[in-house]
């Protein structure tokens, strides 16, 4: 068995809820695949008043994590850098390519 447990944490439920919605609307999984998340979670993380603070505190960090690997991985840093331009301009749409 393999866990990774550098995010575990107790608390509420937005934390890990914001995660999957940046992955469904940055990786491509598109609108449609969230609902149909949230609706089976009953819970839609974006109408949370909060959302956009964990958004804008948990986008950054998975550019940086990334970011550690990109100089192994042909065209990575070409990726980090088009995703650090899209937050700097809040492109908050912008799609990413998975590296």
């Amino acid at each position: 068995m393999l866990c990774d447990r550098d995010t575990v944490a107790w608390g509420r439920p937005e934390r890990d809820l914001t995660a999957i919605e940046i992955h469904c609307r940055r990786f491509g999984h598109g609108p449609e695949h969230y609902r149909g998340f949230a609706e089976a979670y009953a819970h839609d993380v974006t109408d949370w008043s909060g959302h956009p603070v964990l958004r804008d505190i948990r986008e950054p960090r998975t550019v940086t994590t990334n970011a550690r690997k990109a100089a192994r991985t042909p065209g990575a840093v070409a990726e980090v850098e088009r995703r650090i331009a899209g937050l700097r301009n809040s492109d908050t749409h912008l799609g990413w390519n998975i590296l």
